[in-house]
């Protein structure tokens, strides 16, 4: 007789924020034991550097051992790494293409999907400060292969972009502050991903 699944309790975001509040403070407190003596600043900055990847990779391995309390875990076709919660929040760990070291990126509260056509409209945008995407209707899609992530308003800015939804697409409207009004700029955190490449 086959033994029922006992369910996960879902990751929330306090939790989360937490213990990514906890890692950045163990690099930060790293970071500010660092010698400037011209003797041992070689050795004590490797040490440095080695200690900040341990922690980073711990904390990505804590993360990926609890990965069913997540409502979605994939990577990217570049290695990037993203945990989104059930309550839609998301968070990156990014692998720099050239050196392979991943860092821990800000948590997200909005995270939607696109096809390669949303990817490319607003990758275009950024030459114009993204100021072409406003009011204009992006594909959405599931998370899936071949997908992309898109990354709204970062829980550590103070203003935020306003949008609107469809079942099948995401409006930009512009970006405001608590309090006022709606304007014609992009702040608050927006990142689009690279394609999507594997589901855990």
């Amino acid at each position: 007789m086959s033994q029922e699944k006992i369910p996960v309790p879902a990751m929330t975001f306090a939790e989360l924020k937490n213990l990514v509040k906890k890692t950045k403070d163990e690099i930060d407190a790293l970071s500010d034991n660092l010698s400037v003596s011209e003797t041992a600043i070689t050795v004590t900055y490797n040490d440095f550097f080695y200690q900040k990847k341990n922690l980073i990779e711990g904390l990505l391995k804590k993360l990926m051992e609890q990965k069913d309390r997540f409502a979605h875990v994939f990577a990217t076709e570049i290695g990037s790494t993203y945990f989104v919660t059930k309550d839609g929040q998301s968070l990156r760990f990014r692998v720099d293409r050239e050196t392979g070291e991943i860092d821990i990126q800000q948590i997200m509260k909005n995270i939607f999907f696109t096809d390669e056509s949303g990817f490319e409209i607003i990758k275009n945008a950024r030459k114009l400060a993204f100021f072409s995407i406003i009011d204009h209707a992006i594909t959405t899609t599931a998370p899936k292969i071949g997908s992309y992530p898109l990354e709204l308003n970062s829980v550590s800015l103070y203003g935020e972009i306003v949008f609107e939804t469809t079942p099948t697409t995401l409006t930009i409207k512009g970006s405001k502050y608590p309090n006022e009004k709606i304007q014609d700029q992009i702040f608050g955190g927006l990142h689009i991903g690279h394609q999507i490449t594997k589901i855990f």
